[in-house]
């Protein structure tokens, strides 16, 4: 299956431009469109909002899409090469390169020709929305407040006392194991739970209502 590495027209990405490797998005504005984003509620403007952050990183999808396309890397020396060996190295079969050393130039060409294994059969537009959902996927995880709470839980654990006796250690220790203990059912009993209960239901109306 031939695939051309130009989204069609009618695509939303498809007039955007990619730009050179000089050609770099301001970092304070990217970083004040992202925020403005991911602070605002859900609503058809920042769902406009969300292919104004799409499009400042319209280069970095255009590049992963030629390699998948392709089966080739950038060049090692420029930005986007080091940033696509650095993926490609997280693709890597395990155990093909010893620990601490870095892929050799066969492995990481090998791995990149290997990638559109994962598209068979997919246009050059549904690889594009594949790796934006990727993208928004990652998007969506971004919490502008990750830093004033990391201070603050820093802060509150500077304040406990230096020393413990038993009996606090014992009471911390039982509230740790309480809080796991929640934490287990809520993200993984009880969905497996709701997950049951709805494959029985599926069942039993396929099946006809019981007797």
């Amino acid at each position: 299956m031939h695939r051309s590495t130009f989204l069609a027209p009618s695509h939303y990405a498809g007039k955007w431009i990619i730009p050179e490797e000089e050609q770099r998005n301001d970092l304070a504005a990217v970083n004040a469109l992202g925020y403005a984003y991911a602070t605002a509620p859900d609503s058809p403007a920042n769902e406009a909002k969300l292919l104004e952050v799409l499009e400042c990183f319209h280069g970095y999808l255009m590049k992963y899409l030629c390699m998948i396309v392709r089966g080739t890397i950038p060049p090692a020396n420029s930005r986007a090469g080091r940033d696509a060996k650095e993926l490609l190295r997280t693709l890597a079969p395990r155990g093909s390169t010893p620990k601490g050393a870095k892929p050799s130039k066969e492995l990481t060409d090998a791995t990149c020709k290997m990638l559109h294994l994962a598209f068979k059969g997919q246009t050059t537009e549904d690889i594009y929305d594949t790796l934006v959902f990727c993208f928004v996927k990652a998007a969506r995880q971004y919490d502008p407040y990750f830093a004033y709470k990391t201070r603050k839980v820093c802060e509150e654990l500077y304040a406990l006392p230096k020393q413990f006796t038993v009996h606090s250690w014992k009471l911390e220790s039982a509230l740790i194991a309480l809080g796991f203990c929640a934490i287990l059912f809520v993200k993984i009993f009880w969905p497996q739970l709701l997950a049951r209960r709805k494959s029985w239901d599926i069942v039993s109306g396929l099946n006809g209502p019981r007797r």
